[in-house]
């Protein structure tokens, strides 16, 4: 036998190897031979290793982190967020006191390449930097903007209205978590500071909403959930317990340095408020005191309940004062707290 006659057997024996694989005579000459895997795998093309991906993760691009690839396969199924802004997905990191931002949701059935909808281009839609029309925070409309609602709804009344319905001089919600407190918060670290879990803050404002004699008496119920509906219901007050009229006299007293004179001032200044802001006023501050007198357990001393209480019960038409305005706030309700006799005794 010649050699020729065994070349078939030598050609065989290669294409049956495991380490090899038969080319395709027309194959083109600039693709690359492929490669047999031993079972299914993803493979990250750049980085050239198996990678785990979780398909779970639906609020992430699909094939994030897989291969490049892989992401223009399925660019039609979901985009990039890159484009979004801050404020549209909710995120109210870096926003000042009491602000938030509602989230701007895409109208269904829109195409893929058209723009956010705060970023239209008809100019009829267009707003200032980032609060675009239509999507201004209710919290920054306290009072201002937003209609206040009827009174036999408690958040969002106002409070003589709100008075008036329930037929007491001061509502109810404010006088029975007041009496919660001094019943069994005086003596908690941080009272007021700390905030209750916004669950159960929900439930107890829901609570009051249906009646005005809601049970908050449960030992076991979070007394800082307690304090912080008391704060929401006079942050949201359409018209603030120190209300718009008094609002610059009251930031006057600063300036004042005799005690004396200034007590007289603020008595004055509050006797210009309608009755029953005065009179749940006082209310408030009178425990804001008794509140400061334990202050070796509870660690609230009148600076820090000012810090608390200031921007919750007093503030200007204008946003920008909020901020210009905050440490003369402070230390006007400061004074008030620790001057409540000589202020409210002899009005």
């Amino acid at each position: 036998m010649d050699d020729a006659s065994l070349r078939p057997s030598t050609s065989t024996t290669v294409f049956g190897s495991t380490n090899s694989y038969p080319q395709p005579m027309d194959q083109d000459p600039s693709m690359e031979p492929a490669t047999v895997l031993s079972a299914p795998h993803v493979i990250n093309i750049r980085k050239g290793q198996a990678k785990k991906f979780n398909w779970k993760k639906g609020s992430q691009t699909v094939a994030k982190g897989v291969s490049k690839g892989f992401k223009g396969a399925f660019s039609s199924v979901q985009q990039p967020e890159r484009n979004q802004w801050q404020g549209q997905t909710g995120d109210s990191i870096g926003m000042p006191y009491n602000m938030t931002v509602v989230s701007v949701e895409a109208p269904a059935g829109g195409s893929s390449g058209s723009l956010p909808r705060s970023a239209s281009n008809d100019p009829s839609r267009q707003g200032f930097g980032m609060f675009k029309k239509g999507t201004m925070p209710r919290s920054m409309s306290n009072g201002n903007f937003a209609p206040a609602e009827d009174p036999s709804k408690l958040f969002g009344s106002e409070l003589v209205e709100r008075a008036n319905y329930e037929r007491r001089q001061i509502p109810s919600v404010v006088t029975r978590c007041i009496e919660e407190v001094e019943l069994r918060g005086m003596d908690i670290e941080g009272i007021y500071r700390k905030t209750g879990g916004s669950g159960l803050v929900k439930i107890i404002q829901e609570g009051f909403d249906k009646t005005t004699d809601y049970d908050i008496s449960d030992p076991d119920l979070d007394i800082t959930a307690v304090t912080s509906v008391l704060k929401q219901y006079f942050r949201k007050l359409p018209t603030p317990l120190l209300t718009f009229d008094v609002y610059d006299r009251v930031l006057e007293s600063i300036s004042i340095d005799d005690d004396k004179e200034r007590c007289t001032h603020l008595r004055k200044t509050f006797n210009m408020l309608p009755p029953k802001h005065r009179d749940c006023l006082e209310f408030l501050i009178f425990h804001l005191a008794r509140v400061a007198v334990r202050e070796s357990e509870n660690l609230m001393t009148p600076k820090n309940l000012a810090v608390v209480f200031a921007p919750t019960i007093m503030r200007d038409h204008s946003l920008e004062r909020e901020m210009t305005d905050m440490h003369s706030k402070n230390g006007a309700v400061q004074f008030v707290i620790e001057n409540s006799h000589e202020i409210f005794g002899n009005a």
